[in-house]
């Protein structure tokens, strides 16, 4: 599990899909955020998570089984957060956040690399291009950058 610098975020990891889940609180003024980390969430107040999972199109073309890796968020401390990563078997898999945040879910990268993933964390403050990557017999920064794979109708 990873929180988002400002505490209104959290992504969750499971072995098939993440969940992103927003704590903010509904409150009467715009100018006061309650987070759920500072108060409880009543039970009429939860937003629903945002599932955030493979087309089963790729898992069968590219990736087989999937078991992701602890997802993460990209830290900047001059920005928001615009990335989130993980990895399944040698494949990095991210997806873009401000996307993720306006229901775009079936909107991310995938990239092979040649060993399998163990863990990856962004490379560097501010750097959403880059993850270093722990594989079984390697360490290695990998550029992240690149087109999409956008799923239509979802």
């Amino acid at each position: 599990m990873d929180v988002s610098q400002d505490g209104l975020w959290i992504v969750a990891t499971t072995p098939t899909y993440l969940l992103v889940l927003n704590t903010e609180l509904p409150t009467s003024s715009e100018a006061q955020k309650i987070i759920g980390f500072d108060k409880s969430i009543p039970k009429d107040g939860r937003k629903a998570p945002v599932k955030l999972q493979l087309d089963y199109k790729d898992v069968i073309r590219l990736v087989g089984i999937v078991s992701f890796t602890p997802a993460k968020f990209n830290y900047d401390p001059q920005t928001l957060e615009r990335t989130i990563v993980t990895s399944t078997g040698p494949f990095i898999i991210t997806w873009n956040f401000r996307s993720v945040k306006l229901g775009k879910v079936s909107e991310y990268r995938i990239k092979r690399l040649t060993d399998t993933v163990i863990d990856g964390h962004f490379a560097g403050q501010g750097n959403v291009q880059s993850v270093v990557v722990a594989m079984e017999n390697t360490t290695a920064i990998e550029s992240i950058s690149g087109k999409a794979t956008e799923k239509k109708g979802k």
